[in-house]
């Protein structure tokens, strides 16, 4: 009979993410696609983040896990294991049906007013930290607590400060702390393994000074009063842990604030211990939650894209030719189309890889040494309400002069090389 409670949960999480709108980042399936043609991490594809879940020994193309729908089918996994470790373990520790239930409820839409419904990093951090907790409370004296541990620090090395407070709770274990190294060991073995030691150490720089200063993106007051909301719960949940871990969980959120980089401090919701008293207010925060996540977005608002192939006119242009390179749509068409950039040579259209003019010169050199039969460009595509067009201007201007309108699908314009135009 329990266990009918966490299914209806999360069947509720799944209808709200599935049936509404749900965003996978592309490049959970465009890096391995990517890799896969031999691009190199770190070289001809510039990223900003650690290996293990898009090249390393994790990266999900490995696993066969690169496929939109197997993507969804992973996606589905991680929230019904999630909510189903949360009320388990709640259950467990208090010997409360209601508790365990209301504050599951609440747990899951949080995790929703939190932007849940985007698959990113924070997706996997999130199960990995409420792994550790459950399997610290059924098995302290084991290694596989830290070992989750480990895995959440190799994701996401700026959660470290929380991850040590977390390895403290409720008291030191040795077990738990040998482990922690373990996948960021890994990463370092990769990287010497392959070479990549060096271009991810300029990485690491770019990412503390150029990505630090120009990606910074303050919250919005629909941010903030979402995350206030969300956080409205904890706040009964009296305990002198629960500010520092909501702040520790909170540093994944910068420079660039993003609900879903918050995912991460849910997690105090199965660390901080329950009190009976506050049931009744739980109860009363529950429907308020609910009213604004339905008024924010309503499972009836289906605006997913994710499924959606290209236009026949805009695969058709495609088709004729054997290169491409997209500017300002969507790069994910790489991986829908099965062709690759010029040179085998991959920078994220995002403003602050654009400030790194090593890499914008070997963009330039890539497009004149190995010149596309076509170009998609997006004209009204924009980042943090900078126009694409705009902060790549050399890119931009060199297409500008060697290439040609000859169409337009679905606010993508079509270019082909002058010649091509002339001749045709």
């Amino acid at each position: 009979m329990i266990i009918f409670i966490p299914l209806l949960i999360t069947t509720f999480h799944l209808a709200y993410t599935f049936l509404g709108y749900f965003y996978i980042y592309p490049e959970f399936n465009l890096y391995p696609y990517l890799v896969s043609r031999g691009l190199t991490p770190y070289m001809s594809l510039v990223d900003q983040h650690p290996p293990l879940l898009f090249f390393g020994p994790l990266h999900l193309g490995q696993l066969q896990l690169h496929h939109p729908t197997s993507l969804v089918i992973l996606f589905a996994s991680l929230i019904i294991a999630t909510d189903f470790l949360v009320f388990r373990h709640l259950y467990r520790r208090s010997k409360d049906l209601a508790y365990a239930t209301v504050a599951t409820c609440l747990f899951a839409t949080s995790f929703l007013l939190l932007d849940g419904r985007f698959l990113w990093i924070e997706s996997f951090i999130l199960i990995c930290l409420i792994c550790y907790v459950y399997f610290q409370s059924i098995r302290p004296d084991s290694l596989l607590p830290g070992i989750f541990l480990s895995l959440s620090i190799a994701l996401k090395p700026q959660l470290l400060p929380l991850v040590l407070v977390l390895a403290f709770i409720p008291s030191f274990n040795i077990k738990k702390i040998l482990p922690l190294a373990v996948f960021p060991l890994i990463q370092i073995a990769y990287l010497v393994q392959h070479q990549l030691l060096s271009p991810y150490l300029e990485i690491l720089t770019f990412n503390a000074s150029t990505y630090a200063s120009l990606a910074l993106q303050p919250p919005t007051a629909s941010q903030l009063l979402r995350l206030s909301l969300s956080l409205l719960p904890l706040t009964l949940l009296v305990s002198p842990i629960t500010p520092l871990l909501v702040i520790l969980g909170s540093i994944t959120a910068l420079p660039r604030f993003e609900l879903y980089h918050l995912l991460p401090l849910l997690v105090v919701w199965t660390v901080v211990s329950p009190r009976r008293p506050h049931l009744l207010l739980f109860s009363l925060t529950l429907p308020i939650l609910l009213l604004v996540l339905l008024l924010r977005h309503g499972p009836w608002e289906y605006r997913n894209v994710f499924f959606t192939p290209p236009s026949s006119q805009l695969l058709e242009e495609i088709n004729k030719s054997s290169t491409l390179f997209i500017l300002g749509a969507g790069d994910s068409l790489y991986y829908h189309t099965f062709t690759l950039p010029p040179g085998n040579y991959y920078l994220p259209q995002l403003p602050w890889y654009y400030q790194n003019q090593k890499w914008v010169t070997m963009q330039l050199e890539s497009l004149s040494l190995h010149p596309p039969q076509i170009v998609l460009v997006n004209p009204s595509a924009s980042v943090d309400g900078r126009r694409t067009l705009d902060y790549t201007s050399p890119v931009w201007n060199w297409v500008n002069t060697h290439y040609q309108k000859v169409g337009s699908s679905d606010g993508i314009d079509v270019y082909r090389p002058k010649t091509y135009a002339r001749s045709n």
